[in-house]
């Protein structure tokens, strides 16, 4: 969802003034206004997801007898609080510094300073608990390396699919984002929405890299993908073989009928 949502906004960012400016090559600003906290919404949902994936491994791998009750409300509202409300949270600070559908407010000396403290003490608690989350998990496989095999396995693969995703995000959307503020409080506007423009560029891949690396990376991913790509050609081979039995089978009631009637002549 965060792909579509963020390629229907198309938006550009840069800097003038004291005004960040997000608009869209493609919508009236209304409605790219709409798609593109859509798309942070879908972002931040993507990253809450990763997260709680990586408690419940904690979790699994920490408490082997005890089982959650995946069908109760008591699990279901928490889990979808914790995966929605950043996303929440952050149209919210953008809502209070917006000054019109395709502009908003951004400078140290104004209500901006809630936005940007949102989103670093977001990347900073988030970083956080997935590291201490994580550290949990290496000392308990180090502590009881006896652990059941197929817990083990699932917990590490899910690990290494969230640090994938982790980095990812810091390559592709942390780090130009915060150059391009850090730039944009130096006074330096044309390098920020440079830094701006680079940032889009590299989020409009993020999701094609992670799926790639995903691929390459895990085994049951490269097995699932080329039993697709197998099945795709197969489906092909066999399109091919029906289109030329068709033919053929045309081509012999054609010659039959012309026998039967020079036969009648």
């Amino acid at each position: 969802m965060f792909s579509i949502s963020f390629f229907l906004a198309s938006p550009i960012i840069y800097v003038f003034g004291f005004q960040l400016h997000v608009e869209s090559l493609t919508l009236s600003p209304v409605f790219g206004f709409t798609m593109w906290h859509l798309a942070l919404f879908f972002f931040t949902v993507q990253l809450q997801f990763s997260l709680l994936m990586l408690m419940y491994a904690s979790y699994k791998i920490t408490h082997p007898l005890g089982r959650l009750k995946l069908k109760s409300l008591w699990v279901w509202i928490p889990a979808l609080s914790f995966i929605t409300l950043p996303g929440c949270g952050l149209f919210a600070v953008f809502y209070i510094t917006k000054t019109s559908y395709s502009s908003y407010r951004f400078s140290i000396h104004d209500s901006a300073l809630v936005l940007i403290g949102y989103i670093f003490i977001y990347g900073f608690s988030y970083f956080s608990t997935s590291a201490l989350f994580i550290i949990k998990i290496r000392r308990f496989l180090a502590k009881w390396p006896g652990t059941n095999m197929a817990t083990t396995k699932l917990v590490n693969t899910v690990v290494k699919n969230f640090l994938i995703a982790l980095l990812n995000v810091v390559v592709v959307g942390a780090t130009p984002l915060f150059v391009a503020i850090i730039l944009s409080f130096l006074a330096l506007p044309n390098a920020s929405s440079i830094m701006f423009e680079i940032q889009l560029k590299t989020m409009t891949v993020y999701v094609t890299v992670s799926t790639v690396s995903s691929i390459f990376i895990f085994t049951p991913y490269r097995k699932y993908t080329l039993k697709m790509i197998n099945c795709v050609l197969c489906f092909k081979r066999n399109g091919i073989m029906t289109v030329s039995i068709v033919k053929l089978s045309r081509t012999k009631s054609l010659k039959a009928s012309g026998l039967k009637q020079t036969g009648h002549k």
